[in-house]
């Protein structure tokens, strides 16, 4: 409760500060705010079942989708504390209340950063080849597709390093043997994880039409999808950065600039911030849920 309250504030105060950067007058289209609710509808849906399948495959719980979602809650909320680990420790600390142990956590944890980045690395590597259309951008775009084979096979040889060193450097009796997931569960969870980032690029794409007034164009819908999808990785690869406040907004706007208006580019980041931080937060109401305390794993 204490860091759920924590977190909230540290929102709040963030609302606080970009409340005067929104003075440029706005459009309003109702179809394309519908469209963005249920986009962002179906992926709490998709990203919570991607969890539980993950949770799935490294324990023997099931978790119900209301579960899951609030497993994800706590992790968005985390992000805004400097380091970016606190929500999944936070996690951690449910679960393990909820009777999922802290080395199935760590390891179901493991695996979900693996699967979600690497799928916004092949997004990124397609968007790019479709949009340049270049030698160079070609050549990206198959190197994001041969690291689907190269990351699947590689896994097997990342956990039997972990679990080489671990024991060397931890209690023997305190450590569980970490396990690689199937290649075709990772598969499936890929493909899941790239609808994940599509689902956000579209809804980022849906702010966008919705108070802009544009034109919708294939180009533009692509350079979207990228944006968000780089912007998105990067602001959480900064971890001096709470959220990926700034970052994830610089990076969007810079990749957007050659497509509308940089001051647009500007104001669609920070109108999609902070949609994502009201939908987080009605997330987080899955917390107050009364199967939510008394789910046993």
């Amino acid at each position: 409760m204490l860091f759920v309250l924590a977190s909230l504030a540290f929102v709040f105060n963030y609302f606080q500060q970009q409340s005067d950067k929104f003075t440029a007058p706005l459009q309003f289209s109702a179809p394309y705010l519908a469209l963005a609710v249920v986009l962002q509808t179906v992926f709490w849906i998709n990203a919570a079942w991607c969890w539980g399948k993950i949770i799935s495959l490294t324990t023997s719980a099931r978790l119900p989708l209301m579960v899951s979602v609030s497993h994800l809650a706590l992790t968005t909320l985390g992000k805004y504390f400097p380091g970016k680990v606190w929500g999944m420790a936070a996690r951690a600390t449910l679960m393990k209340q909820q009777g999922i142990r802290i080395n199935s956590t760590l390891l179901a944890t493991f695996h979900e950063q693996v699967i979600f980045l690497h799928a916004a690395v092949v997004l990124s590597c397609v968007l790019l080849a479709v949009l340049v259309r270049t030698e160079w951008a070609w050549a990206i775009g198959l190197l994001g597709i041969i690291s689907i084979p190269v990351v699947m096979l590689s896994q097997d040889y990342t956990v039997r390093l972990f679990n080489f060193l671990v024991p060397k450097l931890w209690f023997k009796d305190q450590f569980e043997s970490w396990r690689s997931i199937p290649k075709k569960s990772y598969l499936l969870l890929l493909l899941a994880y790239l609808g994940v980032w599509l689902l956000s690029g579209l809804v980022f794409a849906s702010i966008y039409f919705t108070f802009f007034g544009a034109d919708l164009n294939a180009e533009l819908l692509f350079a979207m999808l990228l944006a968000n999808a780089v912007g998105n990785t990067l602001g959480f690869l900064a971890l001096f950065a709470p959220g990926g406040i700034g970052v994830r907004e610089a990076v969007a706007s810079g990749i957007l600039a050659g497509f509308i208006p940089l001051n647009d580019a500007i104001m669609l980041s920070l109108l999609f911030r902070v949609w994502v931080t009201l939908s987080e937060l009605l997330g987080a109401l899955t917390l107050l849920w009364p199967g939510i305390r008394s789910f046993r794993a």
